[in-house]
C-alpha cells in the first residue's frame, strides 16, 4: 500500500519558522534570504531527515512538504539539498509532490 507522508517545513524540518526569520529582508533578494536560511538547524540533524526522507521515497511512498512559507518553492528544495543532504534527484521526487504555498 502506498502512503502519504505531509511534513512541515518550518519548526519541523527547519528549526525555525523561516518565514519569520527572513520576512524582515527588503535587500538582496533571495541571495541574502538564503544567507539566512541556510543557517537554520534541521529539528534532529540533518542525517535523521535524511534518512527518514529517503526511507519514504524508497518504500514507494509518496512525500509532501508542506508550508506556508512565501519563499518556500524557492528555499525548501535548496534546504533539502544544501542543509539536509539529499541528491537533487531524491530532491525532484519529493518536488512532484510540492506542498508549498
Amino acid at each position: 500500500m502506498m502512503l502519504l507522508f505531509i511534513i512541515d517545513f518550518d519548526e519541523t524540518i527547519a528549526s525555525k519558522n523561516t518565514h519569520n526569520a527572513v520576512s524582515h529582508i527588503s535587500t538582496g533578494g533571495m541571495d541574502a534570504i538564503w544567507a539566512i536560511i541556510k543557517d537554520i538547524s534541521p529539528i534532529s540533524g540533518p542525517e535523521t531527515w535524511r534518512e527518514t526522507i529517503r526511507s519514504v521515497l524508497e518504500q514507494g511512498h509518496s512525500l509532501a512538504i508542506a508550508s506556508f512559507n512565501a519563499y518556500g518553492p524557492m528555499v525548501i528544495p535548496r534546504y533539502l539539498e544544501e542543509v539536509i543532504g539529499l541528491t537533487s534527484d531524491e530532491v525532484k521526487k519529493y518536488m512532484l509532490n510540492l506542498g508549498c504555498h
